[in-house]
């Protein structure tokens, strides 16, 4: 069956040499030696008259028609196998494409917030950066699935594929070549979902990250502003100081006009300070109804106790407006006190006849 071979012989077996066996295909029976072949190994079993050549025929036709089939399916296995083969190879991964033009924009829109200039045109640009994220989180987790579905398409034994997944202690030599593609695009595809997943979890913390920044930009701009309007203070403080110290009046009208530009910036630092205690207390319970900020985490505290600063921030810029009013008050108090009593001693020197 298998070609020319070594097989075990039965004892009295007939076995006729290549001459016979020729003669046998030729004329249905054997004609040299007898017609006879001869048992082996003191076999008694003997041959005796011939088969009808129709018999010969048939049987050895149906063997070639056998044999035939048999070329012909594996033939036709391996052009199936081929077809596959080319069709793998002929992929085009479209899906890295849609990745990489989903980052890119990302990263435009990210970088854009940095050229924002206003708090609201930050806040603006933030929240479309935020969106975007979402959108790239989204196509990666769509992708993960498309690319565990390829490399389970692949049709690779789940020993090898469970091998690719998790690894093992073994080093083994392919030599089937299919396996060995089957086991290179399962390995293939498996990585690059690996890889998005991988996306997937350093895009969150980006989104986390980008949502807990919406925080500073309200503390930052709030804080430029009052460092300005402090620094206003400080200089009609240092030229009030100035004037004293060049023996000038204490109740001038350029002392009143200092103190009068100071109360203006400090009235502006406190209904700032208001502003950005409201902003800033809405975009936190904004933030931890999203559960970008979860109660009890350190994000959570830092962001209670930056609140309670706030507060205090606005109750400092109301006693300093107070203060202020007093002062320029005081200048009002001192310049008609100044009048009584240059008006009192004009009267004491018209009584005397100055």
């Amino acid at each position: 069956d298998n070609g020319a071979e070594f097989t075990a012989i039965p004892k009295g077996a007939i076995v006729f040499n290549h001459k016979q066996t020729e003669e046998i295909f030729k004329n249905g029976y054997v004609t040299s030696g007898g017609g006879r072949g001869h048992a082996y190994a003191s076999g008694t079993a003997y041959v005796s008259g011939g088969i009808p050549v129709s018999n010969v025929k048939k049987s050895y036709g149906s063997k070639t028609t056998k044999a035939s089939t048999t070329k012909k399916a594996s033939t036709s296995t391996t052009k199936a196998s081929q077809a596959v083969t080319e069709a793998t190879e002929n992929l085009v991964d479209f899906i890295e494409i849609l990745l990489t033009r989903t980052k890119e924009l990302t990263k435009k829109l990210t970088d854009a917030i940095e050229d924002a200039v206003s708090l609201s045109d930050k806040m603006s640009k933030n929240s479309s950066a935020l969106s975007q994220i979402q959108k790239e989180i989204s196509v990666n987790q769509q992708a993960y699935n498309k690319y565990i579905a390829q490399a389970n398409a692949v049709g690779l034994a789940e020993g090898y594929a469970s091998q690719i997944r998790n690894g093992s202690l073994n080093i083994e030599n392919i030599t089937d070549e299919n396996l060995k593609k089957k086991i290179d695009q399962y390995k293939e595809y498996y990585d690059k979902a690996v890889s998005v997943q991988e996306a997937v979890r350093d895009l969150q913390k980006e989104e986390k990250q980008l949502a807990l920044d919406r925080l500073d930009y309200i503390k930052d701009y709030y804080d430029a502003i009052e460092n300005l309007n402090s620094a206003y203070r400080d200089v009609n403080d240092t030229r009030i100081e100035l004037n004293n110290a060049l023996g000038k009046s204490a109740v001038g009208n350029e002392i009143k006009l200092l103190l009068q530009s100071s109360y203006e910036k400090q009235q502006d630092s406190y209904n700032k300070a208001l502003t950005q205690l409201s902003d800033y207390q809405n975009e936190f319970n904004e933030l931890v109804r999203n559960n970008y900020i979860e109660e009890g985490s350190e994000a959570y505290l830092e962001g209670q106790a930056t609140i309670q600063e706030f507060i205090k921030q606005v109750d400092e810029a109301a006693i300093a407006l107070i203060e202020l009013e007093d002062k320029i008050r005081d200048i009002d108090y001192k310049k008609l006190e100044q009048l009584i009593e240059s008006s009192e001693r004009r009267s004491e020197q018209l009584k005397n006849g100055w």
